[in-house]
């Protein structure tokens, strides 16, 4: 797919905008107006959209894992643990299970239980 963007729905109304702006068809006050965004965000938007083409629309962190989220290797041993050992147990209870038999981030742990597709947790 060499060469393919995709796009929202969203992000090709911004672009049929942008087109009508560097057509001068539409002012940037008039493109803010229609897009329901501060003046300020259109300039920097459509700022990108300039040097980068289509591709300056795009979210640069798409496809990148969010900050918030598990290792994957310590999402399993968690998951296999509870699996294990603290079936049936809600998953507030399991995570503070986990921390104390040395899991050293409970948070994790519990977001690792709760998007777990593989275990059922409770709540």
């Amino acid at each position: 797919m060499e060469g393919h963007l995709l796009m929202s729905a969203k992000k090709r109304g911004r672009k049929s905008v942008f087109d009508e702006v560097a057509s001068g068809r539409l002012s940037l006050v008039s493109a803010s107006r229609v897009l329901g965004v501060f003046y300020r965000q259109t300039l920097r938007v459509y700022r990108r959209f300039r040097e980068d083409g289509d591709a300056g629309l795009i979210d640069r962190s798409r496809g990148r894992p969010g900050n918030r989220s598990c290792d994957p290797h310590v999402r399993k041993k968690v998951v296999e643990r509870y699996e294990t050992r603290y079936q049936g147990f809600g998953p507030i209870l399991a995570a503070q299970k986990l921390a104390q038999a040395g899991s050293s981030n409970a948070a994790a742990a519990f977001r690792a239980l709760r998007s777990s597709r593989r275990a059922t947790v409770p709540g």
